[in-house]
């Protein structure tokens, strides 16, 4: 494989993940509100919950694919970026 090829493959990798553009709503304060953190207070937003696991397990498979699409980009030196940085 070639650099340019290489760079391509990262490319086409991270530009299929799509962009993250709503933010998640805070639901530890909704839980936090109750005095005694009950069982009923949890129920009462597992829908809400749920709505945050399912997205986050979307985004973690989608940076998944990113990270299994690089494993395969053989390590290549980049001359232009300074050391250290």
């Amino acid at each position: 494989m070639s650099n340019l090829s290489d760079m391509e493959t990262l490319v086409t990798a991270l530009t299929a993940v799509p962009e993250y553009k709503t933010q998640l709503p805070p639901f530890y304060p909704i839980l936090a509100e109750s005095e005694v953190l009950t069982l009923r207070v949890i129920l009462a937003q597992k829908q809400l919950l749920r709505g945050h696991a399912d997205r986050e397990r979307d985004e973690f498979a989608a940076t998944n694919k990113v990270i299994r699409a690089c494993w395969q980009i053989p390590p290549t030196p980049l001359t232009d970026i300074p050391l250290g940085f």
